[in-house]
């Protein structure tokens, strides 16, 4: 088990512990809280997983694959907090590719900007910005894993928060 996963599991055990102590919390609703962390966690480790290994290989990375692992990455959030959260409007969807081509280095950016949206939802518009002076260099498609894995964590993060209106 590597570190990144030893910590989220520390994590989920820690708000569940907190969770068991408070008077007000039933014990089915700290299953349902046990059981909504652990399988949102196990899609962000396997997303993290598809990266790194992006990353480390041998070949060339491509934005398409990167895309692809975020889209999957937030379908499948988004059909657990769908069931989770069944009266809510789906606020997690896939960013939207316009065609089935290669993405370019700006779409890549634009992209990323979109699904950010212009309240800097996930808080990586500073990190676009940088990006953005790269995008001619050979690394890009590297830093723009880096932050796939950023915001994957940001959103991963930020699900972890619910938690607090489904037992709150």
């Amino acid at each position: 088990m590597n570190n990144t996963t030893s910590n989220s599991y520390e994590y989920i055990s820690n708000i569940i512990e907190f969770y068991r102590i408070q008077p007000r919390i039933q014990d089915l609703q700290i299953e349902k809280v046990e059981e909504y962390l652990l399988v949102m966690n196990a899609h962000y480790q396997n997303s993290i997983q598809e990266i790194e290994a992006c990353i480390d290989s041998q070949e060339p990375i491509s934005m398409e694959e990167l895309v692809d692992i975020l889209n999957s990455y937030l379908n499948m959030v988004g059909e657990e907090l769908s069931k989770i959260f069944p009266n809510e409007e789906r606020e997690i969807a896939p960013i939207h590719l316009h065609s089935k081509h290669e993405i370019s280095e700006i779409q890549a950016i634009e992209l990323y900007r979109n699904f950010n949206g212009s309240k800097n939802l996930y808080r990586i518009n500073e990190q676009l910005t940088a990006l953005e002076k790269d995008i001619y260099e050979g690394d890009f498609v590297n830093k723009l894993a880096v932050l796939t894995e950023d915001l994957l964590s940001r959103i991963n993060s930020d699900l972890i928060v619910k938690v607090d209106d489904l037992v709150g």
